[in-house]
């Protein structure tokens, strides 16, 4: 498929003509030859390589985004996530060639096991030296059969997006991100980017708790308020079906009456759930369908996995089971915003026709369907995208989803080294990243916490207990920050472009300084964050903005200060800005907005 952008989009349809069922054992979506880079060896410095290639360099958790640089040498190279490594890299790959100056970058539309494999082979017969030959393959990653077909079914692959660019990285992921907002994102719900203010387990969830986040959410011009994991009841509590109904002690006006409080004061109101988990006393599941948990590659045929196990979705009639329960949450309380969560990872299995095979293809090929039947049902819901922080933040995912949560480390200094290198992966606007919670606060000046909201979509959690005043020094602090996102960076949209100043760091101690810069696409805006991570020091230099339009004045403003300046967009690109930090787990922001 092409799109008018510098990515394509490629999937496979299988179709079995035979009378039996098929195997497919290796579903490799997209490969063969990448490119052939004439005598290479005359275009290098002596001892340069002709390819290297980018990727998140560690697939834990709370470690999501680390992008890093890595040489690729002669033979070959492989990338993978999801199936023997944890779930937590995000499928894609950066690959630049030296020699010419390209960059393909790549990125998997799969939320289960991937793998992406290199073979460079230089020819060194020539007397010139060889030409260098790259070729590939895109794949999904898991025991055999990754997948089977019935007579006469059509198997459609996840998709595979691949571009090819000229310039520097972020030249290849801001083309990414015009493709992700052109072809994949495309479903957007009627409000932009919006800010919103959660409860969850950090405080009281009780009815004064609740009132509480709302009247902050108020405050600070939130546009919806959302009830996180902790409103339903536990399962031993529970006689009903489905375990979704909420504590009856704590919340005795219901989740309805929160709901109509929210909506007469004008924020919209959502939930959390996690319908693909169950644990040993579900009361409905374990008692009616034992059947429905999944089982885990090393057990007995038939065996029951639990507690905490996922449900088995790649049968049809769990599928439909989850889908019933969606479904009732979201039309019985006539929701809003809809937060779905996911904690388990199991590697799982089921005989088909006789045939034992790998779960993964068909639990996402019937969840995926599970939230298109969805997304039709509810157009004007929010789908709000989370699996333990940054599990799940494929385009898989994402073509079915608002925006993505894309982690649960919160800390200071690396969580903004998961924020830098997230916007790199996806647009900043389907980012989620949030200030006051997943004890985020006890690392970094209230600024480094605070300003990295600006370069993604903005979450807080109350930042006092309930009967308590608000610190008016931090008050005033993130007044400014979200007077910038609502006034500059909002009514912008999707029109804006990441500049990574800084790409690599150690994943999880960054230290240095980090330089990150979101910027309207014609020139409009500018907003440059510097972060002093561990062991910064003091931090004094010039930095140019790439966002800017040369030909016009900016109005400047430094948040730390206030201080604010009239300067040409030609000096900001070309003369920089001089920008003092004092200390690690320090910040600034600069705004420049065009007059």
């Amino acid at each position: 498929l092409l799109d008018g952008t510098a990515v394509i989009t490629r999937w496979l349809e299988i179709v079995n003509l035979t009378q039996t069922r098929r195997r497919i054992s290796e579903l490799a979506i997209l490969s063969g030859g990448l490119q052939i880079t004439e005598r290479p060896d005359l275009q290098l410095k002596p001892g340069d390589n002709l390819y290297r290639i980018g990727y998140m360099e560690t697939s834990n958790w709370g470690c999501e985004g680390a992008f890093r640089w890595h040489e690729m040498t002669g033979d070959g190279y492989v990338v993978a996530g999801r199936f023997i490594r944890d779930r937590f890299r995000h499928p894609m790959f950066l690959l630049e060639n030296r020699a010419t100056g390209q960059h393909f970058i790549c990125q998997i539309g799969y939320s289960g096991g991937w793998r992406c494999e290199f073979d460079y082979n230089h020819d060194t017969n020539c007397s010139a030296g060889g030409d260098g030959l790259m070729s590939f393959k895109v794949k999904l990653d898991g025991y055999a059969p990754i997948a089977t077909a019935a007579p006469g079914e059509t198997v459609k692959t996840p998709e595979v997006h691949l571009g090819m660019t000229f310039g520097d990285a972020d030249a290849a992921f801001n083309a990414m991100h015009e493709h992700i907002r052109q072809s994949v994102v495309t479903h957007i719900a009627p409000w932009n980017a919006p800010l919103e203010v959660g409860l969850g387990g950090e405080m009281d969830m009780d009815i004064p708790g609740v009132m509480h986040s709302i009247d902050y959410a108020l405050e600070y011009g939130a546009e919806y308020f959302i009830l996180d994991c902790g409103w339903n009841a536990q399962p031993s509590e529970d006689t009903t079906p489905y375990n979704w109904i909420p504590h009856t002690d704590r919340y005795e006006m219901g989740i309805d009456g929160i709901r109509e409080y929210c909506h007469e004061r004008g924020l919209k109101f959502g939930l959390w759930m996690e319908p693909e988990r169950v644990f040993s006393n579900t009361a409905l599941i374990m008692q009616e369908h034992p059947d429905f948990c999944a089982n885990r590659y090393d057990m007995a045929i038939g065996a029951v996995n639990v507690p905490d196990a996922p449900l088995a979705i790649d049968r049809p009639e769990v599928a439909e089971y989850v889908y019933q329960m969606m479904d009732r949450l979201i039309g019985r309380y006539k929701l809003d915003i809809f937060r779905l969560d996911h904690n388990v990872f199991l590697r799982s299995y089921r005989y088909v026709d006789g045939t034992i095979v790998y779960s993964d293809f068909d639990y996402y090929r019937h969840f995926y369907a599970i939230m298109d039947r969805l997304r039709e049902k509810y157009p004007n819901c929010i789908f709000e995208n989370c699996a333990s922080g940054g599990g799940r933040t494929d385009l898989g995912m994402m073509s079915r989803a608002d925006h993505t949560w894309v982690t649960d480390w919160q800390k200071a200094p690396r969580s903004f080294t998961i924020t830098n290198g997230l916007t790199m992966a996806l647009p900043p606007e389907l980012v989620d990243r949030i200030i006051g919670a997943q004890i985020g606060h006890i690392y970094g000046s209230f600024e480094f916490q605070s300003y990295q909201l600006l370069f993604g979509r903005p979450t807080l959690n109350a930042s006092t207990v309930n009967g308590t005043k608000e610190n008016p020094l931090q008050a005033a602090v993130l007044n400014k920050v979200l007077k910038v996102y609502k006034e500059v960076i909002q009514p912008a949209g999707g029109h804006t472009k990441m500049y990574h100043h800084t790409l690599e760091f150690d994943c999880t101690e960054p230290k240095g300084t980090g330089i990150l810069e979101r910027a309207e696409s014609s020139g409009a805006f500018s907003v440059l964050g510097i972060f002093n991570l561990a062991d910064a020091g003091t931090f004094s230099q010039r930095i140019c903005l790439r966002g800017v339009d040369v030909s016009r004045q900016y109005r400047v403003t430094f948040l730390n200060s206030g201080n604010t300046a009239s300067v040409s967009g030609f000096t900001l690109a070309n003369e920089g800005l001089l920008v003092r930090l004092h200390g690690a787990l320090t910040a600034e922001v600069v705004v420049a907005v065009a007059e």
